[in-house]
C-alpha cells in the first residue's frame, strides 16, 4: 500500500513580512519534505533566511528547500502556473544558489506568465503604481498579470520557443524543466511525497478581500488562492500554517492604517527597524496584534496551527533558548509572547505550534502543549 503524501500550505496573516519563507523552510528541514513550490503573484515579494550570519533571499523560487534537509535530502523546487516569472531574476537565483550544478530538480510551469522589461518599465513610470497609491515594488508583476488577463502576455512555454528572442538562456540547455507543475505535485502526492506550498505576501494584501484596497497586491493571498496557483487538488492539502507576526508591519508610505503604529524614533531606539526584502524600504511598525483584523484572516484561511514570529521584538531575548518550551516557560521568560499565545489559542481554538524569536534560521522552537 502506498504511503499517503502530505501537503502543508504556509500563508501570511496580515500585511506580509511575517517570515513565511523561514517558517516554510524550517518545517521542510525538520520534517524532511520532498518538494517546495512557490505560490503567489510573482517577484514582488521577497523571502529570506539567515544561516551562519549570512542572508539568503529569493523573489522567484521558494526559499524553502534551497538547503539540504536534516537527513541531507535535496528538495525539488517548483513554481506554480499562477506565479509570474521574471527570467532574469530566475536565472540569477539559479546561479546564486548554484542550482544548475546541485543536481536537484527545478520545474517552472510552462503556463507561468512572463515578466518582460516592458512590464517593469510601465510600473516604474505609471502613476497607478506610485508608492503613495499602492506601495508597489515595481517588479512588473502587476503589468504581467494584466497582460495575462487580456490574453496577450507571454508564457514560459511560448518564451522558450526557438523563434522567440531569448537573451538570457539557451533553450537547448535550460537549467530547469519547462513542465506541468500541477501534474507533478498531484502525482508526487499520490506517490507519498511531502510538499510545502510557500505562499507570498498575506491576507490583508488580497486584491478581492482586503479593505486596504488599493494598497493591495494583484491577487488574493490565501491558502485557497495558493492551492489554485500551483494546481493542487483541494483534498491533497493536509494542513495550513498561518504565520502571525508579533510586531506587524506595513509598507513605509502613509497608504493604509496600521493599528498601534510606533514612531520611527521608537523603532530606532529599540533597534526594531525592518526593511523590505524586495524594495529595501523601511517598514512602518506596530507592537500590537490587531485581533479584529486577524479574525477574518483566520476565518478565511482556516489554519491547522499558527506560527508566531518576531517574538524577540516584543520580549527581551537576552538568554539562550532551551530546546523545549511550553506556556509556563513563556509566562516566566517571554510574558508578552505568552499573552499572545493564550489569546490566539482561546480566541480561535487553534494551537500555536512554532515560536520564532531571532534572526537565525534555527531561532525557532516548537511549543509543547502537553
Amino acid at each position: 500500500m502506498k504511503r499517503k503524501g502530505w501537503t502543508t500550505i504556509v500563508c501570511g496573516s496580515l500585511w506580509g513580512d511575517e517570515g513565511k519563507g523561514k517558517i516554510a523552510a524550517y518545517i521542510s528541514y525538520k520534517h524532511d519534505y520532498d518538494i517546495a513550490v512557490r505560490a503567489g503573484t510573482g517577484t514582488n515579494a521577497g523571502h529570506s533566511i539567515y544561516r551562519n550570519d549570512k542572508m539568503y533571499k529569493t523573489n522567484q523560487l521558494p526559499i524553502a528547500g534551497m538547503f539540504h534537509n536534516k537527513s541531507g535530502k535535496k528538495m525539488a523546487l517548483a513554481i506554480g502556473s499562477g506565479v509570474c516569472v521574471d527570467p532574469v531574476k530566475l536565472m540569477n537565483e539559479i546561479d546564486t544558489f548554484a542550482l544548475e550544478s546541485d543536481g536537484r530538480r527545478i520545474i517552472v510551469d510552462r503556463l507561468c506568465p512572463v515578466i518582460e522589461p516592458k512590464h517593469i518599465e510601465r510600473e516604474q513610470k505609471g502613476s497607478m503604481y506610485s508608492e503613495s497609491h499602492t506601495g508597489s515594488t515595481k517588479s512588473g508583476t502587476g503589468e504581467a498579470r494584466l497582460d495575462r488577463v487580456k490574453r496577450i502576455g507571454s508564457t514560459i512555454n511560448s518564451f522558450c520557443q526557438p523563434n522567440d528572442p531569448k537573451p538570457i538562456w539557451d533553450i537547448d540547455n535550460l537549467p530547469f524543466e519547462n513542465g506541468n507543475v500541477a501534474k507533478f505535485l498531484n502525482d508526487s502526492y499520490d506517490d507519498g511525497k511531502r510538499i510545502v506550498v510557500e505562499g507570498s505576501q498575506a491576507y490583508a494584501l488580497s486584491l478581492y478581500l482586503s479593505d486596504d484596497y488599493p494598497v493591495v497586491t494583484s491577487d488574493n493571498c490565501t491558502a485557497s488562492a495558493f492551492i489554485d496557483d500551483v494546481g493542487l487538488a483541494w483534498n491533497k492539502v493536509d494542513e495550513v500554517c498561518l504565520v502571525i507576526k508579533s510586531a506587524p508591519t506595513m509598507v513605509a508610505q502613509d497608504c493604509g492604517k496600521l493599528p498601534g503604529e510606533i514612531s520611527k524614533e521608537e523603532m530606532a531606539n529599540k533597534g526594531l527597524e525592518e526593511y523590505g526584502v524586495t524594495s529595501g524600504r523601511l517598514r512602518r511598525k506596530s507592537l500590537t496584534i490587531p485581533f479584529d483584523i486577524l479574525d477574518e484572516s483566520v476565518m478565511v484561511n482556516a489554519p491547522t496551527y499558527f506560527a508566531l514570529t518576531f517574538c524577540d521584538h516584543v520580549d527581551d531575548i537576552s538568554f539562550d533558548m532551551p530546546d523545549h518550551i511550553d506556556l509556563n516557560w513563556l509566562k516566566r521568560f517571554m510574558p508578552v509572547t505568552a499573552k499572545n499565545v493564550e489569546k490566539l489559542e482561546e480566541r480561535y481554538n487553534v494551537p500555536v505550534r512554532y515560536i520564532e524569536y531571532g534572526k537565525d534560521f534555527f531561532d525557532i522552537r516548537v511549543l509543547d502543549h502537553e
